[in-house]
């Protein structure tokens, strides 16, 4: 089958997302299926091979107005034409038999409106409402949110099926009023950085407890430092926190004033192959979360990548990652927003007999999360729509 994907980012950013559509086209490409990235560009029109899908990079003006409404409403103008435009010809010389596209609105529309054009199915992936992450967040009013939710709603009604990230996402995007038919498609590893050579690492210590993400207020990674001076019975340990944010300021004035300082590394962003060799040589990986709704419906990128290396996980007790650390006792749980309740959750996993049982268990969960089920499942609904 061949697949037209519709996304707004694509290498050489890394992040999250980026390493979603990576794994999503391994896994459709395992299945005998042919993937067409489509990804913005303030570039030239370029075609690229990648190793598991043809890439291809659709220019766009920005113009002043544009900008506006894309920070205020989610929507390119510009990206949007620019999509109906060039993917149009590729659709129709490469004989793409469904779409498939990512937020924000303007490539749900142009998706939508070009799957009418070639009478082909289209689906949309909404992990949760845009409109009301961005409300949840504090970013816009009642009103704004109220008026762009609609449209949202109105966007995803129209779509053959939706994919989430899990049954939970689906249940609270219905709740919000979506009638199309929900498909939760769940993560796994981020291939890029599995398949990347490790580089060496040198950190003399006992343990090396590891965070891997953004540095912003969602994370919790407050509540991670305030923990640090509850170990003081561990002899030898450091806490390692790859990424950046708006928040490393604060976070480093705040290890200051705690004097936990000499306890942190901020390594700011990484390569993969380094990344790669942190996974391999830590011991835990922390992930304390606040508890908001923003955090409780999804499992990220980095939890798959640490099972994949056998790498038990610590987080707050709340949210489907919370029923999978218990499911299948890979990594403990702690009080949401509570530093105390989560250190003594590391020096628990950290007794020998637990931290060798949570690495078996995490071992063993990595091999229930796929790329290539995850190919299954899309291909599967693709066939029953095309």
């Amino acid at each position: 089958m061949n697949i037209g994907f519709f996304t707004p980012v694509y290498s050489p950013e890394k992040n999250g997302a980026v390493a979603r559509i990576k794994g999503l086209c391994k896994g459709l490409t395992e299945c005998k299926n042919n993937v067409f990235l489509f990804v913005p560009t303030r570039g030239k029109f370029a075609e690229e091979e990648d190793k598991y899908c043809t890439v291809y990079r659709i220019p766009y003006y920005k113009f002043i107005i544009g900008n506006v409404l894309e920070d205020k409403y989610k929507f390119n103008f510009g990206r949007y034409y620019a999509f109906l435009k060039f993917c149009a010809k590729i659709i129709n010389i490469k004989n793409i038999e469904v779409l498939h596209a990512r937020q924000p609105f303007d490539l749900h529309l142009a998706a939508l409106n070009l799957g009418k054009k070639f009478n082909i199915p289209v689906f949309l992936e909404s992990h949760r409402l845009l409109s009301a992450t961005e409300y949840n967040l504090g970013n816009w009013s009642k009103a704004k949110y109220s008026f762009i939710k609609n449209y949202e709603i109105s966007l995803l009604n129209k779509a053959d099926a939706v994919i989430t990230l899990s049954s939970v996402g689906s249940e609270e995007i219905a709740n919000y009023g979506v009638k199309s038919k929900l498909v939760p498609i769940a993560n796994s590893y981020n291939v890029e950085m599995a398949e990347s050579n490790a580089e060496m690492l040198k950190l003399n210590h006992t343990h090396v407890l590891f965070y891997n993400g953004t540095l912003r207020k969602t994370e919790g990674l407050v509540n991670l430092i305030r923990a640090i001076p509850y170990l003081k019975s561990l002899k030898s340990f450091v806490v390692v926190i790859a990424g950046d944010g708006e928040e490393r300021r604060n976070l480093e004035n705040l290890a200051k004033k705690l004097n936990v300082s000499d306890k942190l590394i901020f390594t700011g962003k990484i390569s993969d192959e380094l990344m790669k060799s942190y996974y391999k040589n830590a011991t835990l990986l922390l992930h304390p979360r606040i508890n908001i709704d923003y955090q409780a419906n999804f499992v990220g990128i980095k939890v798959y990548d640490s099972l994949h290396f056998g790498l038990p996980v610590l987080t707050s007790d709340f949210g489907v990652l919370a029923d999978l650390i218990r499911e299948h006792k890979c990594g403990l749980l702690s009080k949401p927003d509570n530093s105390e309740s989560f250190a003594q959750s590391i020096l628990k996993a950290l007794e020998p007999k637990e931290l060798k049982l949570l690495k078996i268990n995490s071992r063993k969960a990595a091999k229930l999360f796929k790329w290539k089920t995850s190919g299954q499942k899309l291909t599967a609904i693709y066939s029953k729509h095309s």
